[in-house]
């Protein structure tokens, strides 16, 4: 009985602790959106939530867009999509991808505030812009 009694307390507590763990918003991440374009990746928006990645800044985006494509775009909003949305932009060239880092909310918010975004793509000249879903993240 006492053998039956230990092992049920300790499954308890690891479950208790995954679940814990499960629920609590991590304080810092990286997320990644890639849009594909003829089946081939062609964009990567990252967001470096809270501290992440210092080096890029506190809530960051990294934006890069693969050779070829006219230009790639990442919009955020804060708080709700239906807020207003900024935006970054980069423009490759047909021979050379392009990158930029920056920093969308630069300051410590607690509480944590959501934050919505997407990656958006134009591949020619001749087609309208494409854009990913919404993901939702978190301005700390």
């Amino acid at each position: 009985m006492r053998r039956i009694t230990r092992r049920m307390l300790i499954t308890l507590a690891v479950t208790c602790g995954l679940v814990a763990g499960a629920v609590t918003p991590a304080n810092a991440h990286t997320s990644l959106i890639v849009y594909k374009w003829n089946q081939k990746d062609v964009a990567w928006a990252w967001y470096n939530s809270g501290t992440h990645n210092p080096s890029k800044g506190r809530n960051s985006f990294t934006l890069r867009g693969d050779k070829g494509i006219i230009y790639a775009s990442v919009h955020w909003a804060f708080f709700s999509p239906d807020d207003i949305w900024d935006y970054e932009i980069v423009f490759p060239t047909p021979t050379s991808a392009a990158e930029k880092s920056f920093s969308a909310y630069k300051t410590a918010r607690n509480p944590a505030i959501k934050i919505y975004y997407k990656l958006c793509i134009k591949a020619t000249a001749a087609s309208q812009e494409l854009c990913s879903s919404i993901k939702q993240d978190w301005v700390r």
